[in-house]
């Protein structure tokens, strides 16, 4: 079924390509925006023998919608007449990234040698995503400590505590507004078990984070 998939795509790719493109003397080749629905834009070039087969395609495909969907689809024609069809895929709709690549050539005897590979670039922010109690924890903790190392040496141990405490809660507003936008992982089970006391350290460390901004506020003035 995967292989079958794989091959209709792409030739599904070469009819597009055959009807938008645009003819020079090695095929066709051209670009795409369907505005609605969604928003599909795309850029092609399908290069042709003297037959009008197709002996090379490459085709970038991006789609937003529920998500970002980013899929490149390839055909290479060896001198045997072996294809290769190949695929791209990046999806990512807030939850775990989806990104391999999947290869398979057609001879004579059929399909064979067919390939996939996970994309191990998005495993980081994968676990992450699952992991978000982790992300805030780490984020206060780094955010504290560089505000209160450079709040230190500005203003001894007041400017260490009022330092920490603000630049935490500015390292929490970017985690904070980045997990509103990709939320729709499902939480490991580390996440659930410290969740709850994180989020009451989240809490407090706001709280304080203001008072301790009014201080300095105060301070300055």
């Amino acid at each position: 079924m995967k292989v079958h998939g794989l091959v209709d795509q792409v030739e599904a790719r070469v009819l597009l390509a055959r009807g938008i493109g645009l003819r020079d003397s090695e095929g066709f080749y051209g670009s795409y925006n369907f505005r609605a629905p969604g928003a599909d834009k795309g850029h092609f070039r399908l290069k042709v023998d003297a037959a009008g087969q197709p002996v090379e395609l490459l085709d970038r495909h991006e789609r937003i919608e529920d998500g970002y969907k980013a899929e490149t689809v390839t055909i290479s024609t060896a001198a045997d007449g072996v294809k290769t069809y190949g695929r791209d895929l990046y999806f990512d709709n807030g939850g775990q990234i989806i990104s391999h690549t999947e290869s398979i050539e057609i001879g004579p005897q059929g399909p064979r040698n067919y390939k996939v590979a996970a994309d191990s670039s998005v495993d980081l922010t994968n676990w992450i995503r699952r992991n978000r109690s982790s992300e805030t924890l780490a984020g206060l903790a780094a955010g504290g400590s560089v505000g209160a190392v450079v709040g230190g040496l500005v203003a001894g141990v007041p400017g260490a505590v009022i330092g920490g405490l603000v630049t935490a809660n500015l390292v929490d507003r970017v985690i904070a507004q980045d997990q509103k936008v990709n939320n729709a992982s499902v939480p490991s089970d580390l996440d659930r078990a410290i969740a709850g006391p994180v989020k009451a350290l989240r809490v407090g460390v706001q709280v304080a984070g203001v008072a301790a901004g009014l201080v300095g506020l105060a301070a300055l003035i």
